[in-house]
């Protein structure tokens, strides 16, 4: 009888085991969702086609920028000549205050690693400042002309930040409108890095 109660009394204790190891293993993770994005999707001939297209506007810009500044300067230079006064030094002076035109850059790299880590920890500190996160949004902007910017000063850039809405407490009986998806301004945005700096061949080159 004692031999039969140890018996029951160890496969129990065994089963016990079991269970406690099998719950204490991290739950396997749901399969990524599925999007279809063939409509969203370019061929590389569209892409090259695109990318150059913005390197040849950007540039045909600049040189009418040139261009207008040139007979500008002409047109300034003779009205300081009819006024008695010196058109090389009031140009110097002109030059001195002109905004340079930014370096251009028609890329932005980042590693598969710092892509999954910037999502991840944006979604994460989303969450506990009541987000959640729907999107990246990628912006385009220029780094100002200052030394403290190095390398990338005055020059074109991309930086990416989380888009979102703010949790609605459940159970509130008020039909409101769906949130729209804002920038979180909380999360700090990622600019590029890597690799070429500044980018400024277009793609496929």
């Amino acid at each position: 009888m004692k031999t039969s109660l140890h018996k029951y009394f160890a496969l129990a204790v065994l089963a016990a085991l079991v269970v406690t190891v099998f719950s204490c293993q991290p739950q396997q993770k749901e399969a990524a969702i599925t999007v279809d994005l063939s409509n969203k999707k370019l061929k590389p001939e569209q892409a090259k086609k695109i990318s150059k297209k913005f390197v040849t506007d950007i540039e045909s810009l600049f040189q009418a920028q040139d261009s207008l500044e040139y007979y500008k300067r002409l047109l300034k230079e003779v009205q300081l000549k009819a006024e008695g006064k010196d058109p090389a030094r009031e140009e110097m002076t002109e030059m001195a205050m002109a905004k340079n035109k930014f370096k251009l850059s028609v890329s932005s790299w980042y590693s598969v690693d710092e892509l999954q880590s910037y999502i991840n920890e944006s979604i994460k500190k989303a969450d506990t400042l009541g987000y959640s996160v729907d999107g990246f949004r990628i912006y385009i902007g220029v780094f100002p002309d200052e030394d403290q910017y190095g390398s990338k000063k005055n020059t074109l850039t991309t930086f990416i930040t989380p888009t979102g809405v703010r949790n609605v407490q459940k159970g509130s009986f008020m039909m409101l409108p769906p949130p729209s998806s804002d920038d979180i301004e909380e999360v700090d945005p990622i600019e590029y890095g890597g690799q070429r700096d500044p980018p400024d061949a277009p793609y496929g080159s």
